[in-house]
């Protein structure tokens, strides 16, 4: 499922030609030698004096083209980009172009922006108005000299209500997938945290009403069942009312992978796999500061210790915990990077997974729970953590990443990776 959407093709510039037009007495291209990102950034060079525009899904203020972008009136978009100049400082704008199909209606503009010659970020948000049904972009450049260029790069546009972080098809970020929805550079793209191929089987953002006393259903999948303690849902966030909380989801599979994200993580919340009984399940657990751990609850409340990872969760608020079960081997991960690797001796069978929370203070949000794709490491033996060193390098010196079996016996220290 996308989370978001870009809705600019090309909006890296790397593509042959551009899908900017240009207005009168302006030539458009494409600048190796000054970009923002990439390979190249879209270059406007003025052959005239005075003002100048250049539009993205429209032909002019006039009306609209086939790049001009589907909109519904009432929805909020945002627009941004980075822009500099070469030789000579001006005073620009970005707008967002309202049109019908055949004829433009009104803009909604940025406020005067003066340019630097280093890439500037600007971003201009506006509510699509009734009658609606197209948006384009302007750029309006103020008394610029004849011979003069301004530069423009990494341009999104989203239906959001805010400016957020750049993405294209091409983008790596850890603990997400990004991909073109047709082809590179010549189509829209999304962000997604479900990989490629997935199924979705658990998804939920937790907005609804606050509750001391039940958890609510999902957007996606099964209701929950409350093990033990009390769920409760606090300013859009699950959290334990009275802990610990062990909710579960029969998902239908004992292959699945988990995430979410963690708030509040002082004192830590998990991701549980394979609950076949209060005393018979896996959980891992994301801690704030301290760091990651395997743990299985046996033939007794106690739970034994598989495995530790001192790579820590960068921050209290905001991480995204992940937890990855097939074919016998669980996996965690903390923003995307595997801090866990651990083959059981027995795989998993039982088909709910779930969240364990214990205590009152951690939140959680967006849980989600997909089909485990397929890892090309899956082994179906062997005790092993796989870390890799540039990992480990975000910690300090004198910390370290063991594996252990049971509370306390540390079996190999294995901070080079597989």
């Amino acid at each position: 499922m996308a989370l978001r959407t870009n809705l600019i093709t090309d909006p890296g510039n790397e593509a042959a030609s551009t899908v900017w037009v240009p207005g009168a007495t302006i030539t458009l291209s494409h600048s190796t030698a000054i970009k923002y990102a990439g390979n190249q950034s879209l270059q406007a060079l003025k052959s005239g004096s005075g003002s100048m525009q250049f539009f993205f899904g429209a032909t002019s203020a006039a009306g609209p083209n086939s790049q001009s972008i589907p909109v519904t009136a009432g929805e909020t978009y945002t627009f941004s980009c980075w822009f500099r100049h070469d030789n000579q400082a001006v005073t620009y704008d970005v707008s967002l172009l309202w049109l019908t199909d055949t004829a433009y209606q009104s803009n909604t503009a940025s406020s005067s922006q003066t340019s630097s010659t280093s890439f500037t970020r600007v971003s201009v948000t506006g509510t699509a108005p009734a009658g609606a049904t197209k948006l384009g972009i302007g750029v309006t450049v103020q008394s610029i000299i004849a011979g003069n260029s301004v530069y423009l790069d990494n341009a999104l546009l989203e239906k959001a209500s805010a400016m957020g972080t750049y993405f294209d098809g091409s983008t790596v970020t850890p603990g997400l997938y990004y991909a073109w929805t047709g082809p590179a550079n010549a189509s829209t793209s999304t962000e997604s945290n479900v990989a490629p191929g997935s199924t979705v089987l658990l998804d939920d953002n937790f907005d609804r009403a606050n509750s001391t006393t039940t958890i609510g259903s999902p957007q996606t999948g099964p209701a929950p069942v409350v093990q033990f303690g009390v769920g409760g849902i606090s300013s859009n966030q699950l959290y334990s009312v009275t802990a610990p909380l062990v909710a579960t989801y029969d998902l239908g599979t004992a292959n699945v992978e988990l995430s979410f994200i963690g708030n509040s993580m002082v004192n830590g919340a998990s991701l549980v796999f394979g609950y076949a009984a209060a005393t018979d399940y896996y959980y891992v657990f994301f801690q704030y500061n301290v760091g990651v751990y395997l743990y299985q609850v046996p033939q007794s409340q106690s739970a034994a210790q598989l495995a530790f990872s001192a790579a820590k969760l960068p921050a209290a608020s905001g991480s995204v915990c992940k937890a990855h079960y097939r074919a016998g081997v669980i996996r965690a991960y903390v923003d995307g990077v595997m801090v866990i690797r651990w083959a059981l001796d027995v795989p998993i069978t039982a088909t709910k997974h779930g969240v364990r929370i214990s205590s009152t203070s951690p939140r959680i949000d967006n849980l989600l729970g997909t089909d485990a794709p397929v890892i090309s490491d899956d082994r179906s033996s062997g005790q092993r953590l796989d870390l890799s060193a540039s990992l480990l390098a975000t910690d300090s010196a004198s910390e370290q990443a063991y594996l252990y079996r049971g509370r306390d016996t540390k079996l190999q220290d294995e901070t080079a990776g597989a």
